[in-house]
């Protein structure tokens, strides 16, 4: 299955990417699993497979992602074609937006937009060593409070979301608590968050987790609050000591961030374009039952 390459990429794809036969079992079936939690479509032309997509709910069934997109492009209208129905399958589903993520360099995005794929922004791919965490200081000063996150900072963490996203990424991503909870991508692996807060009002929020021997650092910053960053990286680098690497996902409206990361010797290795496709009027709408694009 080498002449398929996977166009789309997840967040757990960056650390550990899923080959084909990982999802031919599900592919196989060509049809929506239970209660629409996985969903596989393919396109076969004259008894041979031509492309392959997966799509699955995010953490919510407001927000659906492409995980899986196995073709070429010789055949845009094709591809374009299996796009849509993946796109409608989720708003059966209960989506209001789907996501996909591919290289920002790919061939794939002008076709992605034909098919009502929006860019949203750009995610630069940083990876480092954990032995490079510049402080040895206790984390932050005595203002600024870390905690385990909890269900009870949802709220707070929506605000922060609010100060820290530009209007035009929201308005694609979620502009209201549950639409923002549900576009969260699926974390895979041992995951801790954290949360500080500064005069009882979070400020920032910190994710670390492992997958395979690989970490990741997930960061949001407050911009009034810069200089609580450098310390989160750090604190993150120590708790993920024991990862072979680790890698973090910066979007392109958080370019402090990577500066810090480079400091610690941290290097991009890749950049990526997140695209969403708006299918909240496509759910008031049936969808076709099954097509030529779906294989029985």
């Amino acid at each position: 299955m080498n002449r398929f390459p996977n166009l789309a990429i997840t967040s757990a794809d960056i650390r550990k990417p899923e080959s084909f036969y990982t999802i031919l079992p599900g592919v196989s079936r060509s049809r929506i699993q239970s209660r629409y939690r996985v969903g596989a479509l393919t396109c076969v032309e004259k008894g041979s497979l031509q492309a392959v997509a997966a799509f699955r709910p995010r953490s919510g069934t407001r927000s659906w992602e492409i995980s899986h997109l196995y073709a070429t492009l010789d055949s845009e209208d094709t591809l374009i074609a299996l796009l849509e129905q993946a796109a409608a399958v989720s708003a059966n589903g209960g989506a209001e937006r789907v996501f996909l993520r591919v290289e920002a360099d790919g061939d794939i995005i002008p076709t992605a937009r034909r098919a009502g794929f929006f860019p949203c922004y750009l995610e630069t791919l940083y990876r480092g060593q954990t032995a490079v965490a510049k402080s040895r200081r206790g984390l932050f000063d005595t203002d600024a409070h870390s905690m385990i996150r909890g269900p009870e900072h949802d709220h707070a963490l929506f605000r922060l979301y609010n100060e820290t996203t530009p209007v035009k990424v929201r308005q694609l991503v979620g502009m209201t608590l549950d639409q923002w909870k549900d576009s969260r991508e699926r974390s895979i692996g041992r995951r801790i968050e954290r949360v500080v807060e500064v005069d009882g009002n979070v400020r920032s929020w910190l994710a670390t987790s492992t997958r395979s021997g690989v970490g990741r650092i997930d960061v949001v910053p407050h911009p009034d609050y810069a200089a609580l960053t450098p310390d989160l990286i750090d604190y993150a680098l120590r708790s993920l000591s024991n990862s072979r690497s680790v890698v973090a996902l910066v979007p392109d409206y958080v370019p402090l961030l990577g500066s810090h990361l480079e400091e610690r010797g941290f290097r991009p290795e890749g950049e990526y374009a997140a695209l969403v496709k708006s299918t909240a009027r496509m759910a008031r709408q049936p969808v076709a039952a099954r097509t030529s694009l779906v294989a029985e």
